[in-house]
């Protein structure tokens, strides 16, 4: 099991058992721990905004976003919890889930799904309920129940229509007849990432070598995005853009530090390995499925 060493910047990395660190040497001396970094890993994706010293980061994604939807941007966000399961890596799926809360006291779930599952939308629900309903401790009331807001970044499509190209959705309770809102205390973000990639490709012969400045809030969550999916365009406008701009100068920073560490590369690796494992028991389930339906 891993445990967690909360230290300075330039030195936050995991304590490893003494199983898994003389399997990590040798997979370095060996030249077989990954050499490309997965920047939408549940463990960079923490490393990135779920630390106190870098939520300039995570409140520059979250106005992105906001931004975006037409919502009036953050002042403040403090971080309250990060949900993440070490052990599992090497085992089964992890959760990551880095809360916060603004300057209204709006509570904020902001989670990195890779994968596409069919009960997806139950799954949301289930989580945003949980965040709503654990406000209310010993002595409290319906009246301390704050908003909850739960912003899911996508790495697939939610809604795969052809013609609809739409990637950042906003849900609350309304009457589908009138439109009359319920309320808002029950706020839903998807950001589908996937559909980034065509227009993150035109942005990059756009902007490619000029100021940070002219960037819309729209294209910079449209650059967020892309660099947090890997897309090869978004990097390296983020890496160029890095040179005036402040925030991606810490992306920078903070990526070549995560990187640098043995330690980091080896838990990719386990992550690979883990998801690969999901994936193949997701599929043999499938086919069981099919043949004991041929089987009938």
């Amino acid at each position: 099991m891993s445990e967690w060493l909360e230290t300075p910047i330039d030195f936050d990395l995991p304590i490893l058992t003494k199983q898994q660190r003389q399997e990590m040497l040798e997979l370095e001396r060996t030249g077989l721990l990954p050499e490309k970094i997965r920047r939408n890993s549940d463990l960079y994706f923490k490393f990135l905004f779920g630390r106190e010293c870098r939520t300039p980061l995570l409140l520059d994604l979250l106005n992105c976003i906001f931004a975006t939807l037409g919502y009036p941007r953050l002042k403040e966000i403090t971080l309250t919890h990060t949900e993440l399961v070490p052990e599992h890596f090497g085992r089964k799926k992890a959760i990551v889930d880095i809360r916060g809360i603004d300057e209204n006291e709006r509570q904020l779930s902001i989670e990195l799904q890779r994968e596409s599952q069919p009960e997806f939308i139950p799954r949301c629900l289930f989580y945003w309920g949980k965040n709503y309903v654990q406000q209310l401790g010993a002595g409290r009331t319906y009246k301390d129940l704050k908003a909850t807001v739960l912003i899911s970044l996508l790495c697939f499509s939610l809604y795969t229509e052809k013609d609809n190209e739409k990637s950042v959705w906003d849900f609350i309770l309304t009457n589908p007849q009138t439109g009359r809102i319920l309320t808002e205390d029950e706020l839903l973000i998807f950001v589908e990432l996937e559909k980034f990639t065509q227009a993150m490709r035109k942005l990059h012969k756009e902007k490619k070598g000029t100021d940070h400045a002219s960037l819309t809030e729209k294209e910079r969550l449209l650059l967020w995005g892309s660099y947090i999916n890997n897309v090869e365009e978004g990097v390296d406008l983020m890496d160029n853009l890095a040179r005036e701009d402040s925030v991606f100068k810490e992306v920078q920073n903070a990526e070549k530090t995560y990187w640098s560490a043995p330690e980091n590369r080896y838990l990719q690796l386990q992550e690979e390995i883990a998801d690969l494992d999901y994936r193949t028991g997701i599929l043999n389930a499938e086919m069981k499925g099919e043949k004991r339906g041929i089987d009938i």
